[in-house]
């Protein structure tokens, strides 16, 4: 098996992308798991009330991951990233 013979240093930056793993993208998520789980009970058992609940909450989830976003609790985008590695460097 061939061995890796470069020489690493800490200029050798590792890039990770975090896939929006943020506040915003959680909150936003869990709210949205919990609307649907409300519909899919709704649905179920014929509970029109339940839909309207779960329905509402897939634009409180939706918005609330807008404001966290705006508000700052949200992952950077590709370019804010990029500058910010390359500033560390």
């Amino acid at each position: 098996m061939a061995e890796d013979t470069r020489s690493h240093s800490v200029h050798d930056a590792e890039v990770h992308e975090d896939h929006g793993h943020s506040v915003a993208a959680w909150t936003c998520v869990g709210i949205l798991m919990v609307a649907s789980l409300l519909i899919a009970f709704g649905v179920a058992f014929g509970n029109h009330v339940l839909d309207i609940i779960g329905v509402v909450l897939v634009f409180v989830g939706v918005a609330a991951g807008i404001v966290l976003s705006k508000a700052g609790f949200g992952s950077a985008s590709a370019p804010e990233r990029q500058s910010a590695t390359r500033e560390s460097v």
